[in-house]
């Protein structure tokens, strides 16, 4: 495991404990889940019949204002937005929001933007779903070569990006940033550190 995978996935594992001692402190019921439904399926948690992932801040020096949105993960597979979980639940730098996977997809109907971060133009199919868009979107762009290396930082709101090529690994995945703003609007609950 390289530095950077290891530190990421100890941060992972901190964020969790964390997670685990805030529902513990609401009486809130939960269970670590399995190594498949956690690597297949996107679920870190069973809070009695919900499935929930939890998507970590990263680092201090992560833009606490925004939070990248997975549709498709960095080895092109499915993202958590097409997991089994039914909850996101977002860190920030004071809580974790907990935002159904079903309203962030009514979100992201009306701001995401079908153009990349180099401004390649998609044509949306109203006659598809959001889910079914992206997916062509991203198709699009692997076989036409235009998955370029982008850093978060410089990545517009609500614009599909990538990070196809990453601190010199190959990487496949399909992201957006989304506000926390907008998350928070949307979150069902918010569970204070």
């Amino acid at each position: 495991m390289n530095n950077r995978r290891n530190i990421c996935f100890q941060d992972g594992k901190t964020t969790e404990l964390l997670f685990e001692e805030l529902l513990a402190k609401k009486g809130v019921s939960f269970e670590k889940s399995n190594s498949n439904d956690d690597m297949v399926n996107k679920i870190d948690y069973y809070m009695g019949k919900t499935n929930v992932s939890i998507q970590i801040k990263s680092s201090p020096k992560t833009d606490d204002n925004t939070r990248c949105v997975e549709f498709i993960d960095v080895r092109g597979n499915s993202g958590w937005m097409a997991s089994k979980a039914e909850i996101i639940a977002f860190e920030t730098s004071d809580s974790f929001l907990l935002v159904k996977i079903e309203d962030i997809w009514n979100l992201l109907k009306d701001k995401l933007q079908f153009y990349t971060t180099d401004k390649t133009n998609f044509q949306y199919d109203d006659n598809l779903t959001l889910k079914e868009n992206i997916s062509n979107h991203y198709n699009l762009m692997k076989v036409s070569n235009s998955l370029n290396k982008t850093y978060y930082k410089n990545v517009e709101i609500y614009t599909l990006y990538t990070r196809a090529d990453w601190d010199g690994q190959k990487r496949w995945d399909f992201c957006t940033k989304v506000p926390i703003f907008d998350l928070d609007e949307i979150s069902i609950a918010k569970l204070r550190k």
